[in-house]
């Protein structure tokens, strides 16, 4: 984690902890083949709650949630797409993000409805990705969670149709160091469509707590995957892991 944000004394900690704990307002990404000067390429992830109008990374945020990325019109990003990605040090919290690909478009790197990146526990609920007729170059997921501490993904779905795609998960959940890991209600519907890698529900790893990944879905219906499938995993090195109540 980057730490000049907090340095410098005592009025930009004071700063940077009102910023962290303030949510910004929700807002619509649009990458297009208007973007990027007209070239219809961005060449960075686009964060939801990024700076407008292409999503570049604006800061450090401990609360996103409510926005939207949409990329159509056979637009590329040679980056990752966020729905909303929160980055801190503190409890995070993303939930109600969305993400929508189409129109053959290509995103080179992963796409996430959202995204937790903190070291004091984080959850990711109710974020969304659809995926119609485009091609995406890394792991597609719903929501994921990766957190020093305790660390949730609830209720997050990932839709895939027509299209091409590196691996998918509804929900992942990974807790370092301690704390609990939990995927749970999450969904991932393909149709139609080649995953090169694996597809799974909901996965949850911990390393010094237990791991649950419960009532997570995969339904596919017709195209390729061409590695495994699961409706949950779960997995730790010091506690219990149960998955139970997951379905393809």
């Amino acid at each position: 984690m980057k730490q000049g944000f907090f340095g410098g004394g005592v009025i930009p900690m004071i700063l940077g902890l009102c910023l962290a704990f303030t949510p910004a307002l929700a807002q619509t990404i649009s990458i297009d083949s208007t973007s990027g000067g007209g070239t219809g390429t961005v060449n960075h992830d686009v964060w939801g709650n990024g700076t407008l109008p292409d999503g570049a990374f604006s800061g450090y945020e401990a609360t996103v949630n409510g926005n939207d990325v949409n990329v159509s019109g056979s637009a590329t990003v040679n980056g990752s797409v966020y729905g909303g990605h929160a980055w801190t040090g503190f409890p995070a919290t993303v939930d109600n993000n969305a993400v929508d690909i189409s129109g053959a478009s290509t995103v080179n790197g992963g796409v996430h409805g959202g995204f937790a990146n903190t070291s004091s526990g984080g959850t990711v609920t109710n974020n969304t990705v659809a995926i119609s007729n485009s091609t995406v170059g890394n792991t597609v997921s719903g929501g994921t969670a990766a957190a020093v501490g305790a660390a949730t993904a609830d209720g997050n779905t990932v839709t895939i149709n027509d299209s091409s795609v590196d691996s998918a998960r509804g929900g992942y959940a990974g807790s370092s160091v301690s704390g609990n890991a939990a995927a749970e209600n999450n969904s991932i519907t393909v149709t139609d469509s080649t995953i090169d890698f694996n597809v799974d529900g909901g996965i949850a790893a911990a390393t010094d707590g237990d791991a649950t990944a419960n009532n997570n879905i995969v339904a596919i219906t017709g195209g390729t995957v061409n590695s495994v499938v699961s409706g949950g995993m779960a997995g730790t090195i010091n506690g219990d892991a149960t998955a139970t109540d997951n379905a393809v």
